[in-house]
C-alpha cells in the first residue's frame, strides 16, 4: 500500500521517527494565516551573552537529547480536510509507523486519530489560540510544539510525566504548580510565550539541558531565586524579556556553559557580573 506524507514546517520539536518506505496523500493543510517569524537575531542582538567552559560540579545522570531545529512531521493533517474516511485503506502496519504527527486548526483532537499509538512527536498548530484537548489519547508522546494555543494543565496531564521536549510559540500555559511534574524534560523552548505563573522550583529539571524563554510575556519571575549549580545537566539558558516582568540574574551562572539574560530591570552591578563572564 503506498503512503504519501504531506510535510509543512514547523519551528522545533525533537523527531526520532520510522520514515514510511513509501508516502501517502492524505490533506494538505491551508495554511492563510501568515505565521511571524521568531528571529533569533533580534533577540540575541540585545543579550548579554556568555560562553565559558567550567566543570559542573554534579553529575547529570540523564540521557542527552538532540533537537533538529529543521524538524517536519511524517503526516499533516488540517481540521478542514479531515475526514475519517481518509484512513480506512490503512493498514494496521502503516498507522503504527506513524511517530511524528501536525494537526492544523485543532482544538480538540478526534477520538479516531488515536488510531496513531506509536506518536511520540506532536505539533498542533497553527496560531488561533484556541484551547486544545486530546494530548493524552497518546500514550508514548514525548516531544510537543504548541503554535498560538492555550494549555491548561490544572489537572496534571499523565502525558506531562513522559514529554523530554517542550516547545511553545505565541502559546500560554496555565494551571502548571510545579516542574516537578515534568520530571524527564530535557528541553524548554518558548517564543513569546508564558506560564500564567512561573513555577518556583525551576530546579526540579534535573535533567534539563536546553532552556530558553524569549521575548517572555506575562507573569513575574524573580531570577535571582533560580541557583544553576543545583542543574548538573543544564549547557544552555537564556532569559529574556521585553515586559519588565524579569528581575535580577541566577545565581550559580559559573557552572553551565553558555548563559544569556536581559531585561529592563538588570542593574548596572548584574550586567557587570554577566560582562566579567565574557571570553577575553
Amino acid at each position: 500500500m503506498k503512503i504519501y506524507a504531506v510535510y509543512l514546517p514547523i519551528i522545533i520539536v525533537l523527531c526520532c521517527c520510522t520514515q514510511l518506505s513509501e508516502p501517502k496523500e492524505i490533506s494538505e493543510v491551508e495554511d492563510t494565516i501568515t505565521t511571524p517569524k521568531f528571529s533569533d537575531t533580534v533577540v540575541h542582538d540585545l543579550i548579554d551573552t556568555v560562553v565559558l567552559e567550567t566543570p559542573i560540579l554534579k553529575e547529570c545522570n540523564c540521557k542527552t537529547t538532540d533537537v533538529d531545529f529543521n524538524w517536519k512531521p511524517q503526516l499533516s493533517i488540517s481540521s478542514y480536510k479531515y475526514h475519517l474516511d481518509s484512513f480506512k485503506d490503512w493498514s494496521e502496519e502503516d498507522k503504527l509507523n506513524i511517530t511524528s504527527l501536525r494537526l492544523a486548526a485543532f482544538d480538540t483532537i478526534p477520538n479516531e486519530l488515536e488510531m496513531f499509538k506509536n506518536v511520540e512527536t506532536l505539533t498542533l498548530g497553527r496560531i488561533d489560540w484556541l484551547g486544545v484537548s486530546g494530548i493524552e489519547m497518546f500514550p508514548k508522546l514525548k516531544n510537543l510544539n504548541l503554535m498560538g494555543k492555550q494549555l491548561d494543565l490544572r489537572h496534571q496531564p499523565k502525558w506531562l510525566n513522559r514529554i523530554e521536549v517542550f516547545h511553545a510559540q505565541k502559546s500560554t500555559i496555565t494551571g502548571l504548580e510545579s516542574f516537578g511534574s515534568m520530571p524527564n524534560l530535557k528541553m524548554l523552548k518558548f517564543q513569546f510565550s508564558a506560564f500564567d505563573e512561573f513555577p518556583a522550583d525551576f530546579e526540579s529539571l534535573s535533567c534539563l539541558q536546553y532552556f530558553q524563554i524569549g521575548a517572555y510575556t506575562n507573569g513575574k519571575v524573580d531570577l535571582s531565586t533560580i541557583d544553576l549549580s543545583e542543574m548538573p545537566c543544564l549547557k544552555f539558558a537564556e532569559f529574556h524579556s521585553w515586559h519588565k516582568n524579569l528581575s535580577g540574574i541566577p545565581t550559580g551562572i559559573n557552572r553551565i556553559k553558555t548563559l544569556k539574560v536581559h531585561h529592563d530591570n538588570l542593574t548596572d552591578e548584574e550586567n557587570a557580573t554577566l560582562k566579567a563572564r565574557r571570553p577575553n
